[in-house]
């Protein structure tokens, strides 16, 4: 299907419509690679209200990052699940094993994939760098020991030097980007260590470019820790460095960040073409919403993730993509929807594996 068949279809099938289609199935495999149709749960106002949409969206991949690292270890070294546990419930919709065929390549699971977000450090691991790496590789190994098979990435950090305090013994961006890298390799082996089959996703970059961070983590050994790389964007959202104002894909986003392309070209660059995850994505119009799924396509995006919610102060909330008083999509989160389906329509499986960590 040629993009201007495409953008047809997505535009056709994002007018008045509620619901979408699901891939054909049992046929050849085309050209153009699927893209993991994911939601992130971090922003929802309420992590019940998930189940009732995964008819309509079928993501294929769930981001959670609502559960904190600091909820989850009230004290050091002592664990408390139930949140966890609830999230991970919300996370359990029944009669949905009939999309999850599509993620047989990667995983073998039934359910969305379940890509867990560390986030929100407990302050007692704050101040020194070897305390937050071990306690994060303890929490993480008791983790997936407690949820055996249910959890099949681990994004190990959320916006690191995002505007938090919390990176420790750190004073500069060379320091975090630095520091992000030994979390990383850390990480990667506890969790090696107790399920060789679980990927490792980040560095979950606030901006979808940063040349000067990469070149530091991959200096370190950062991407090489890394199975998928995962970054945010907010461009069409009015939410980016210059407030309140959008831009296209096709657009340079703010003054120092290139349009849509380059940003993956920039991740290929480092990491050596491994996947790539919008692991934070949010929806503007319906227009800027299909050309955004488009080009991701073309450069070989492996998964997106739209958000739900970031509350009504911001411009996100007027963009948000589910219309949660009538459980149906609003304007762009039909568009969104009605191009990834489109797209992949002819798919029958994802064909595109996470490479294995010691590729180049």
């Amino acid at each position: 299907m040629n993009s201007s068949c495409m953008l047809a279809a997505a535009i056709a099938l994002s007018i008045g419509c509620a619901t979408v289609q699901q891939p054909l199935r049992d046929v050849a495999d085309p050209a153009p690679r699927q893209i993991l149709i994911g939601g992130d749960s971090a922003s929802g106002r309420d992590s019940a209200e998930l189940p009732r949409i995964y008819s309509v969206i079928q993501p294929a991949l769930i981001r959670s990052q609502g559960v904190w690292w600091s909820t989850l270890e009230p004290t050091q070294g002592v664990y408390n699940w139930k949140a966890f546990d609830a999230m991970l419930a919300c996370n359990t919709p029944t009669n949905f094993c009939s999309f999850g065929a599509n993620n047989a390549p990667l995983t073998n699971a039934l359910q969305p994939l379940l890509m867990f977000n560390v986030f929100q450090p407990p302050a007692f691991y704050t101040n020194l760098q070897a305390a937050y790496i071990a306690g994060e590789c303890a929490f993480v190994q008791a983790l997936l020991k407690h949820a055996p098979g249910r959890i099949q990435i681990v994004e190990f950090t959320n916006e690191p030097g995002g505007g938090y305090d919390w990176v420790p013994q750190c004073k500069t961006w060379q320091d975090i980007a630095t520091f992000t890298a030994k979390l990383a390799s850390a990480v990667s082996t506890a969790v090696l260590a107790v399920d060789y089959t679980v990927k490792i996703a980040g560095p979950s970059l606030t901006v979808p470019y940063d040349d000067n961070f990469f070149s530091v983590f991959a200096a370190n050994g950062g991407f090489k820790a890394c199975d998928i790389v995962t970054f945010h964007d907010y461009r069409m959202t009015g939410t980016g460095p210059d407030n309140a104002r959008t831009y296209s894909p096709y657009q340079n986003y703010g003054p120092n960040m290139p349009n849509l392309a380059a940003c993956i070209a920039n991740c290929d660059k480092w990491s050596g073409g491994k996947p790539v995850c919008v692991s934070e994505l949010g929806l503007g119009t319906p227009e800027d919403v299909i050309a955004y799924c488009i080009i991701a396509q073309r450069n070989g995006v492996w998964a997106l993730c739209p958000t739900y919610w970031l509350g009504a102060a911001t411009n996100l909330y007027q963009c948000g993509y589910w219309d949660s008083s009538a459980d149906t999509p609003k304007p762009n989160g039909r568009a969104f929807l009605a191009t990834m389906r489109a797209m992949n329509y002819t798919v029958t499986r994802q064909t595109f594996r996470p490479a294995q960590r010691d590729s180049p």
